[in-house]
């Protein structure tokens, strides 16, 4: 009778205790890409228990593009998914009834550029016209060219784009295949370095800097979701900005965390590429004054009507049908100090 009460004793402590009793919900997570330095935020997140605080175990795949990692997340194979808010434009106006949306701009400043070698003679946007580029069909970097070049009124009929799979663009550069690619900055300019090309024998047109002046990559998921799960979101919110400010306070510890998920990376790249991408495009002014992920409405109204009018979507969204900021942790909680 005696060890008939313990027991009964321990399962009511344990349904007390959610820590013991309540398991984790599983959540599934596709990156934009294979694992490279940035994606510490969210390995972080994950090593260092901020996940599991908020109730959450995350499954972290490495992505395809931006637009798989979108699809995925509508059909509901991921919960949530890091991609390039500017392609919701045109997936959410093809797809109104399923549609998916940003709930947390970790990318201020675009990273989408053409890079160049000095000897193609390529040194403003209009240059371009009657150049080679090379660079996937989905690669958002092309996908939004468009909006470049409108905004630099270059000929894109006068463009002789070269379809090629990721992992031959920038040799093809290197050997004189290509007169320039479409790519992320700090992917192929380290790629390159990589292979003994110096960033001084580089032109690196990027699309910020040029008249597309335009939000980059954000946390992506379902209205599906958005409707069914808030506080899930809101946890993973959370748990993301911790890992965030991790991984921009220690960037060793955060490349560390990555290559526990891919051994082959070079420590001193990934390092130079998160460097790189935190002072260019994520500690940007805006965010150092208002926090981690902070949008200006002002600001995504003009980039949404940008893409909008580049990929023929008629009307233009508005900043409601592509972003929503109300699952953000407060403002406090999201300052970094430099």
């Amino acid at each position: 009778m005696l060890l008939r009460s313990v027991l009964l004793f321990s399962l009511l402590l344990c349904g007390l205790m959610p820590g013991v009793a309540s398991a984790q919900k599983e959540l599934k997570l596709a990156l934009d890409w294979a694992y490279q330095g940035n994606h510490a935020f969210f390995t972080l997140a994950e090593d260092n228990g901020h996940f599991a605080k908020e109730g959450l175990k995350v499954k972290i795949d490495r992505g395809f593009g931006s637009g798989d990692t979108i699809a995925k997340v509508a059909s509901g194979t991921y919960d949530f998914g890091y991609a390039d808010l500017n392609l919701l434009v045109p997936f959410n106006a093809k797809n109104p009834g399923n549609k998916v949306v940003c709930v947390m701009v970790l990318i201020d400043g675009s990273l989408n550029a053409i890079v160049a070698k000095n000897s193609a003679g390529i040194r403003r946007p209009k240059d371009l016209e009657g150049k080679r580029i090379a660079a996937p069909v989905a690669d958002n970097s092309r996908v939004l060219f468009p909006i470049f070049a409108k905004a630099n009124g270059v000929d894109e009929s006068k463009i002789n784009w070269l379809s090629v799979q990721p992992n031959v663009r920038d040799a093809m550069l290197i050997r004189g295949e290509t007169d320039a690619v479409a790519s992320v900055y700090t992917t192929t300019v380290l790629a390159l370095e990589a292979q003994g090309v110096s960033r001084n024998d580089l032109t690196v047109l990027r699309y910020s800097e040029l008249g597309a002046d335009l939000y980059g990559f954000g946390i992506i998921v379902s209205e599906k979701t958005l409707t069914s799960s808030p506080d899930v979101v809101k946890g993973f919110l959370s748990a993301l900005t911790r890992g965030t400010r991790d991984a921009l306070g220690d960037m060793k510890l955060g490349i560390a965390s990555v290559k526990k998920r891919d051994s082959l990376l070079s420590d001193s790249t990934e390092l130079a590429r998160l460097e790189m991408l935190r002072g260019l495009s994520i500690l940007t002014p805006p965010v150092l004054a208002n926090g981690l992920g902070y949008v200006d409405p002002a600001r995504m109204t003009r980039t949404l009507g940008f893409v909008a009018q580049s990929m023929a979507v008629t009307p233009a969204p508005s900043v409601r049908d592509i972003y929503r900021g109300e699952f953000l942790p407060p403002a406090a909680e999201r300052m970094i100090r430099q």
